[in-house]
């Protein structure tokens, strides 16, 4: 007897394979930035002297102390791509951010950190020279390098801190020594260069995508079974992740995966809000204890950069506003024999303490001032503060009077 044909194809599409749900995408394949000679974009430039820098220098690129004539001989050869970046950091600064495999080095960042290094010990050399201008011009390359790379990411910003303040704290003790002239053009450069720094909010948008960037890594480590370049890039605290993802099932992954980058975005989204308001109002971000999360040991790899990010980019700019106000100060002391009265009332916004949202703690008398950040516990003690100059009240680096 004949099968009829529907019931035929009724078995054959019983006995087909269930397809699994297709694999989402959360980041794009990395594409590295290709900077451009001439391109008129200071980032480029500074990109471009990176390289050069990282190659001059490489004989010490895993050092980290120096004895004299090692520091005379890297200052030679670096000599070439510190003056590049300088060059480029007099042109504006557009970054086209892209997320990049997150446990691998960044190319550019030897070469800058090269670059930031060797500005702060010419720094050094100038004022030990007698040359205040010139290590003053230097400051003031310094302070746009490192302000313009805070466009980046939070691993750009922070190295971009640092580049600021190697050069800020190598200038501030010889501050009182430069001449009016000197002190007033630095102080209002200084005051430019971070009244226009990038916006935060870009720089979290651009850390969301490097944790995508992190939960694609994840998802096509799992898609390859390939657990051990999970264990080698994150360690034995992602154990009990790994062995959760082992036992997912295919109808599981979409939601896992989605979940998991969620947790990226709510939060950034969070501590965006939170960059609008004052401090004291902020709140900590907080998950939903009753969800389940397990790629939390993930998450804690790859997601808790932003609280330390915050804290770094309340300091830079507190210093560097605290910097670039001294250096006013002390310039018109020096041509009027007193501190101006309206110091803070010609800042603005750069007279702004980014830990109370209000205008720093100033204080003269003739010459004489003092000028202060009432730091993370949001109290004024005075203006005092312990050898780091960060608590209880934040100072600039000392000056020598």
């Amino acid at each position: 007897m004949a099968v009829p044909l529907i019931l035929i194809a009724t078995l054959t599409t019983g006995c087909a394979k269930k397809s699994e749900p297709p694999f989402e995408r959360f980041a794009p394949e990395y594409q590295a930035y290709t900077p451009q000679a001439g391109s008129g974009n200071a980032y480029d430039g500074y990109l471009l002297a990176a390289t050069k820098a990282a190659e001059s220098t490489s004989k010490y690129a895993d050092q980290a102390s120096f004895r004299d004539h090692e520091k005379a001989e890297y200052l030679q050869l670096s000599n070439e791509a510190v003056n590049q970046a300088i060059r480029a950091s007099q042109s504006a600064s557009r970054i086209d951010f892209r997320p990049s495999d997150p446990f691998l080095p960044r190319p550019s960042h030897q070469g800058l950190t090269t670059i930031g290094r060797a500005l702060a010990w010419r720094i050094e050399r100038a004022l030990a020279a007698g040359n205040s201008g010139e290590a003053a011009n230097l400051a003031a390359s310094a302070f746009k390098i490192g302000t313009d790379l805070t466009g980046g990411d939070v691993q750009d910003a922070l190295l971009g801190h640092w580049i600021v303040a190697q050069s800020r704290d190598a200038l501030a003790p010889s501050l009182a020594k430069m001449n009016a002239g000197t002190l007033e053009t630095l102080g209002n450069r200084t005051l430019e260069i971070i009244g226009n720094r990038p916006s935060t909010v870009d720089t979290l948008t651009n850390e969301e995508a490097s944790m995508l960037a992190g939960v694609q890594f994840v998802q096509d480590a799992y898609q390859r079974k390939d657990y051990e370049l999970m264990r080698t890039a994150m360690y034995k605290e992602v154990r009990a992740a790994m062995e959760y993802l082992q036992n997912l099932s295919p109808d599981e992954r979409p939601d896992y995966f989605r979940g998991f980058a969620g947790e990226a975005k709510a939060r950034v989204d969070h501590a965006k809000k939170q960059l609008l308001v004052p401090r004291p109002e902020r709140k900590e971000f907080k998950l939903d204890e009753r969800t389940e999360r397990p790629w939390k040991r993930f998450a804690t790899q790859l997601f808790e950069t932003l609280d330390p990010f915050v804290r770094s980019d309340e300091v830079y700019v507190t210093r560097t506003r605290l910097f670039g106000l001294t250096c006013l100060a002390l310039a018109a002391g020096k041509s009027t024999g007193e501190a101006p009265a309206d110091l803070l009332e010609k800042a603005a916004d750069n007279a702004l303490d980014p830990f109370t949202g209000r205008p720093f703690i100033y204080r003269r008398a003739g010459r004489e001032f003092r000028l202060y950040s009432v730091g993370e516990d949001m109290r004024d003690d005075g203006g005092e503060s312990d050898e780091t100059g960060r608590t209880p009240d934040l100072l600039l680096a000392p000056i020598v009077r």
